[in-house]
């Protein structure tokens, strides 16, 4: 989803610009400044890529809505084709079984972190004095704050790539059971004696009862 990943300048400035105004103000022990600084990233990650996912919410939903529509047309024209072929031999007009499929909302965000510190140097805070080594901390901790931003953005990217994938296998699987029920439908009705059928409206209902047996048995996996 490079449209996401194309968003990575805009929000690495504006949390780089808040972490700097922040550092200036943490005076603290660098146990601390790692913890505060750790927990500030999370919720501002978490702030700016729920933000962005609704904002982009209507550009993922447009591209599953587009193959609904596609995937409905597929079904529709095959459904008009078999009514039509059945109608000439058969002399009668299938019922159409409802196609709807619905539409999932994108994942939420998830979040990346990693660690602050390659071999966990906070843990050694009480020898590390940040009236000395203060200044180089902080530059360490403004260094990180791009990588952090590319993951959450990149690991994001990937969530609504693979919800887009998985929609779309989803709303093929259901136009195929569509189809699929219709033929079995065909199949039933072929096979029953004609006594069984007193005229053409009992038929029908045959028909639509056989149609929502096939999809029902569907649905259950059978």
């Amino acid at each position: 989803m490079a449209r996401l990943l194309e968003l990575e300048p805009t929000v690495h400035q504006a949390l780089a610009r808040e972490l700097a105004a922040n550092l200036q103000q943490w005076n603290l022990n660098l146990w601390e400044l790692t913890r505060r600084y750790e927990a500030w990233l999370y919720e501002s990650l978490a702030t700016v890529l729920a933000s962005l996912s609704r904002s982009e919410e209507q550009f993922f939903t447009a591209i599953l809505e587009d193959a609904r529509r596609a995937f409905a047309r597929i079904v529709e024209s095959f459904q008009r084709r078999l009514s039509e072929r059945v109608g000439r031999v058969l002399g009668i007009q299938l019922s159409k079984p409802a196609y709807e499929t619905a539409i999932e909302p994108p994942p939420p965000p998830q979040i990346f972190i990693g660690n602050v510190f390659t071999h966990h140097l906070d843990l050694l805070w009480f020898l590390i004095p940040m009236t000395v080594f203060g200044g180089l901390i902080k530059q360490h901790l403004q260094k990180k704050l791009p990588d952090a931003v590319e993951k959450s953005l990149a690991r994001l990217a990937t969530q609504w790539a693979e919800t887009l994938n998985h929609g779309i296998e989803r709303i093929a699987d259901e136009s195929q059971s569509v189809m699929t029920a219709e033929i079995a439908t065909l199949e039933a009705l072929l096979l029953r004696p004609l006594s069984e059928i007193s005229d053409i409206n009992d038929l029908l209902a045959t028909t639509q009862e056989l149609q929502g047996n096939v999809l029902h048995q569907q649905s259950l996996g059978i």
